[in-house]
Order: structure tokens, then sequence, then C-alpha cells
């Protein structure tokens, strides 16, 4: 979890906004901050806030794209990331990244896991820098090789 501080006339649904991107995770925060909502409607200036993990990288994750491929080619993983510092380390080839995604309310689906085949980072003008991490569907057998 992260903390952020709310500012001057803040209501919670605006910090929401400014931090997650949508008002509906208005209630999670709620959850996460037992006493906030006793302050009424606009939160004190200086609130310190906790945020849900999924906040952690909601300004740094542009685009995320599972394409379900239909027949021989392996369904395929694209994950852009914000790399503004220059700070990302990119994962290694044939690292395997598991990908579940879904809706607080609704849960996870896992989506498979994928084996990454190849990066590249770019930038305009050096900013805004961003990595990109393609990756394909990993299969594995389900019994060892040098038990077969």
């Amino acid at each position: 979890m992260r903390r952020v501080w709310s500012r001057p006339g803040e209501v919670l649904d605006a910090l929401c906004l400014r931090e997650l991107g949508a008002e509906h995770h208005a209630a999670t925060v709620l959850d996460l901050n037992p006493g906030l909502a006793a302050f009424g409607p606009i939160l004190p200036c200086g609130s310190g806030i906790l945020l849900p993990e999924t906040a952690t990288i909601a300004d740094r994750l542009p685009s995320l794209s599972v394409t379900d491929e239909d027949g021989e080619p392996a369904d395929r993983l694209e994950i852009e990331r914000d790399d503004r510092e220059g700070r990302i380390a990119l994962p290694e080839i044939d690292t395997e990244l598991a990908v579940s995604l879904g809706f607080a309310e609704r849960g996870l689906t896992p989506m498979g896991t994928f084996g990454v085949e190849g990066q590249t980072s770019f930038g305009i003008g050096g900013w805004p820098a961003t990595a990109c991490t393609i990756a394909r569907v990993s299969l594995k057998p389900l019994i060892p090789e040098e038990e077969l």
C-alpha cells in the first residue's frame, strides 16, 4: 500500500480520481482507512490516506493487453510501462509472467502464464520513456521430460 495526502477542500471521490484514475475506488479506500468517513465529505487538508496496492502502478501502466489467439499462434501478452525515471528493471528473456485480470468487486481471473520473448525501451526526446515487454503463452508439459 502507499500513502497520499489530501489537498485543501478535497473530497474522497476527487482524491480517488486523482490518484487511482476513477472515483469508484472510494469504498475500498474507506475500508483501508477506518475513521476516515467520520470527517464528512471534505477531507482535512494533509490527511494521510492509504491506497490499495493496485494504485501503486496505476500511473505507470499505460497499457496491458492479452490477445487470445485462435489456433496455432500462442496467446500474446504486451505490457507497456511508463519509465519516466529510467528505473524499470526489464524481465529477462524467458522469464515467466503469470497474469490475472479482474475487478475488485468480482475478483481476478487467471489469463495465463507467459514467457518473455522480447523487450523494447524507447522515448521521444528522452521523455516520456516507455518500456514494452512482449510475451507468449508458456506451454510446459505437466510431467517433466525426465519422467517420460
